[in-house]
């Protein structure tokens, strides 16, 4: 996975750095003092850091005059997303992806992360759900009248439900004696 862009937004001295493209063999930051060339880093670094204890953290990052502002207007600033950063999935990001979803579920090769200042990651990747289950539900050994039903499955919420369906139905007909064919 290679990086392809990044963009920072309301952290330390950065109001919006606007997308910055990281070129394939070497990308160099250039400004002036304070300019925002360190804040860049630390921002793009608390997107995913090495050490759990690197946060984003409003009262230290959020630019402090912007921050009186946006409390007095209502903004909930904790939600607020300072690093959006999107990766170029290569062959071998790919490959394990496949193996366990099936093919044909990724749409693009892109990967879009972002961060907010609770800490909560959002991840965007462009799959076909649908196409995902269906072929989870194709690996299953099923008798036909399951695999029928499972097969108009669209979400893996989807599957989640029936699966628990067909564990309640199982224990209710153990316990009523019956013996269950094709759940296991």
């Amino acid at each position: 996975m290679k990086l392809k862009e990044v963009q920072v937004r309301n952290f330390r001295n950065i109001l919006d750095s606007t997308p910055v493209h990281i070129q394939p063999d070497v990308t160099c930051l250039v400004g002036k003092n304070e300019a925002g060339k360190t804040a860049l880093l630390h921002a793009l670094y608390r997107l995913h850091p090495a050490r759990a204890n690197v946060k984003f953290s409003v009262p230290d990052h959020y630019p402090a005059w912007l921050e009186k502002r946006d409390r007095l207007e209502g903004k909930d600033l904790e939600k607020f997303v300072p690093t959006r950063a999107i990766f170029e999935l290569e062959p071998t990001d790919v490959a394990p992806f496949e193996a366990k979803f099936g093919p044909n579920v990724l749409k693009g090769t892109t990967l879009s992360l972002e961060r907010n200042y609770e800490g909560t990651l959002s991840c965007d990747l462009n799959a076909d759900e649908q196409t995902a289950v269906r072929n989870c539900v194709s690996g299953l050994k099923l008798l036909k009248k399951f695999s029928d039903q499972a097969k108009g499955l669209k979400t893996f919420q989807d599957l989640k439900a029936y699966a628990q369906e067909l564990a309640t139905r199982k224990a209710e007909d153990e316990e009523s004696g019956k013996v269950s064919e094709g759940i296991s």
